[in-house]
């Protein structure tokens, strides 16, 4: 037994400082499990949202579209005022001096980004429609079942695989806060889309599902066959 303890002692006494040097020289990057991390990397696999006016305000604040992915990757969590306790989650994360919220609601694959200078950033927006700042690169994020309607439409606006789809979404949706409901067990989540052939705006309603973006019904600016 004294052995046993001589050889834990030993692996101890370089385990642990081994550990301190590690986080401290690279600042918690590649430590997975770390809490900061954990936060940055759920922040990153969710599509990123902000409504007009808070982009106006985070951009005064040096926060763009551009630069959101580095901002979020070398974030600091402030964990003491940040409100994790709710079905919405709140985080105050903040880089070299640039400071904002993060919305996350129960059962979502959105994120909302507001500025700490606007006295209703811990409530997610309510009205209007949002630009998506940054989404996940997984090209499989997308799923559109085998359904007769949903398939027809999604020939109709030539959008014909998830991948496809998932590119015009990323390419030219917005999110709508009107039309999203955050309230139910089963969040629905409303994107407006513009149609290839600029025949009017097209409507996506979509839940969180299995880690995926589940599209359920597509809601065409003009007559379509496929129901009938």
């Amino acid at each position: 037994m004294s052995a046993f303890w001589r050889r834990l002692k030993y692996f101890l006494g370089g385990f642990i400082p081994g550990c301190i040097i590690v986080i401290l020289f690279f600042q918690n990057r590649g430590c997975s499990w770390l809490p900061d991390n954990r936060v940055r990397g759920a922040i990153l696999e969710k599509i990123i949202v902000v409504n007009s006016l808070q982009e106006q305000l985070l951009n005064k604040q040096g926060i763009t579209k551009q630069g959101i992915k580095a901002f979020v990757e070398g974030c600091e969590v402030d964990f003491k005022k940040s409100d994790v306790k709710k079905d919405t989650k709140v985080y105050l994360v903040s880089n070299n001096g640039r400071s904002l919220y993060v919305l996350m609601p129960k059962n979502s694959f959105i994120a909302e980004l507001k500025s700490t200078k606007d006295k209703h950033a811990k409530k997610l927006t309510s009205k209007g429609k949002g630009e998506l700042w940054k989404t996940p690169s997984n090209p499989d994020f997308v799923y559109i079942k085998t359904d007769g309607e949903l398939n027809c439409k999604q020939n109709e606006i030539g959008l014909r695989t998830s991948k496809s789809f998932y590119h015009r979404i990323r390419q030219a949706a917005k999110f709508d806060f009107g039309l999203s409901k955050f309230t139910a067990t089963e969040n629905l989540h409303y994107f407006t889309l513009k149609d290839i052939k600029e025949r009017g705006e097209i409507g996506v309603e979509s839940v969180w599902y299995k880690e995926k973006m589940d599209v359920r019904k597509l809601i065409l600016p003009f007559d379509s066959e496929c129901a009938n």
